[in-house]
């Protein structure tokens, strides 16, 4: 399990730490600066990204995905990410805390990233609350603003009842199946054991918790809210890229089940028509 595979996260961490730094130090008037050291953060990992595609492998224990869906999605992501940086200087240029804003949207990111390349739910679940938490933050920047606060708030009670039913199934899950690890978990369903009418619920709940990332039925009801009241910057982002990590995330939670078990894809199917 080479520390190489996770150079492009760590390059995101490292690049929010700067920015932090530079928004520290930094006097009021250079609090865009803050940006450029994202944007150099971002640009090394996607870097990073490009030399590691075209493999195809688990890494870490098999909970950290290297295949043509994680990189290409986090490669999605990091893009997604940048041009909602470019967007923000301009929108942000009286609000001289700004500086901040970045590390807050570097770590949003890494939370996406994470989620697409999740080989585990105990790692799924930290990505979903690291996107979660920064989520609000961002959604509820501008305190002066009601519709900016209403948008934080409504975005906070979702995400606090989602992220809790997503802890209850991976919770249900570990217990009937005796492993969060994706490899384990699809072994043993096509061994037919661990089968019981907990097991679906327990599938469910984590389904809901990670459509609420998605913006999906039935944990949709932030949307419109963030979309209206969260700055611009800040609606652009939750509204796509924290969706593309969930759509892999949700991929591969839906693969892990035979087709005749559980019913699943039907309630996947469910979900989308409704959404």
């Amino acid at each position: 399990m080479p520390i190489s595979d996770v150079f492009p996260e760590i390059a995101i961490i490292v690049a929010a730490v700067l920015a932090l730094l530079f928004a520290v130090f930094a006097p009021r008037r250079l609090q865009a600066g803050a940006a450029l050291v994202a944007l150099a953060g971002i640009a090394i990992a996607i870097v990073l990204i490009l030399a590691q595609l075209g493999e195809t492998r688990f890494t870490f224990s098999n909970t950290w995905a290297l295949d043509g869906a994680s990189l290409w999605a986090r490669l999605m992501i990091l893009l997604g990410a940048a041009f909602c940086i470019l967007l923000s200087p301009g929108w942000f240029r009286t609000d001289p805390r700004h500086g901040e804003y970045y590390t807050i949207l570097l770590l949003a990111t890494l939370g996406a990233m994470t989620m697409a390349g999740a080989g585990d739910l105990l790692q799924l679940t930290i990505a979903v609350l690291l996107s979660s938490v920064t989520g609000y933050t961002l959604a509820a920047w501008h305190r002066d603003w009601a519709l900016s606060v209403e948008a934080g708030m409504k975005y906070f009670l979702m995400g606090a009842l989602s992220n809790a039913l997503l802890i209850t199934g991976v919770t249900l899950m570990l217990g009937l199946l005796g492993s969060t690890a994706y490899a384990e978990i699809k072994t043993t369903l096509a061994l037919g054991t661990g089968l019981s009418p907990l097991l679906f619920v327990g599938f469910a709940l984590t389904i809901t918790g990670v459509a609420f990332k998605l913006g999906a039925v039935p944990a949709h009801a932030w949307l419109p809210d963030v979309a209206e009241g969260a700055p611009v910057p800040s609606a652009a982002f939750l509204t796509v890229v924290p969706k593309i990590g969930a759509a892999i995330a949700l991929a591969r939670l839906v693969q892990l089940v035979p087709p005749e078990m559980l019913g699943l894809r039907p309630l996947i199917a469910v979900l989308a028509a409704a959404t």
